[in-house]
């Protein structure tokens, strides 16, 4: 991981870790722009990705993430800021080690490297930001430009296999969109219908029990 790399992977969960300290006691029922999840459910899914990607370069595959006791509901107690912190911090931690970006790594969707790795999750971080943002009503245009600049570049990097995974469809652009509003739209969000009836993006957990099957069938 290059500097470069690890300011943005550190720069996107501190974007995440801002908007999560905003979330109040009454507000973890409130709807996304995630349809199928509400602010818990996306929370939760944020705070396993740093636990599943760290156990992926570890060595882990898709059916034994499902089978890890830290997969489960509960995963943000006691302190749901502190969960994610902790968890972006080890995430980090393996992301530093030498050789990790050639790394192989079994994602449910197929075997990647750690670089690939990397990118996707600095992805998901920012749009998951965006996302808790819209979710509780705040401004969910300021995301950081320089982890929205990365995302775009990388854009070869990700765009076709979480495009299919894990992201609603493409949304047209709009003449003036920002590169937030472009970022946005191409997984799968409307910047000015956030709380939309769009198909959701993936669940990861479903994907990795589809994965699951299909090594046990």
């Amino acid at each position: 991981m290059t500097e470069l790399e690890r300011a943005v992977l550190e720069r996107s969960a501190r974007e995440f870790a801002r908007t999560l300290r905003r979330v109040a006691s009454d507000d973890w029922d409130r709807a996304t722009p995630c349809a199928e999840w509400n602010v818990r459910q996306l929370v939760e899914h944020v705070v396993r990705g740093q636990i599943g990607y760290a156990m992926l370069l570890n060595g882990a595959d898709g059916p034994s993430l499902i089978a890890a006791p830290d997969w489960g509901v509960g995963v943000l107690e006691p302190d749901p800021v502190n969960a994610f912190l902790r968890a972006a911090s080890q995430l980090t931690a393996e992301f530093a080690q030498p050789g990790v970006e050639d790394k192989r790594v079994a994602h449910p969707v197929g075997v990647i490297t750690g670089g690939e790795l990397l990118v996707w999750r600095i992805l998901d971080n920012i749009v998951h930001t965006w996302d808790l943002a819209v979710a509780l009503g705040l401004d969910g245009g300021d995301l950081a430009i320089d982890v929205v600049g990365y995302a775009l570049q990388t854009r070869p990097v990700w765009q076709s296999q979480l495009a299919q995974h894990y992201f609603a469809p493409i949304q047209p652009g709009e003449s003036g969109d920002s590169p937030t509003e472009l970022l946005l739209r191409l997984t799968g969000r409307d910047p000015r219908r956030p709380i939309c009836e769009a198909a959701p993006p993936g669940h990861m957990l479903q994907a990795l029990t589809a994965a699951a099957n299909r090594e046990g069938g």
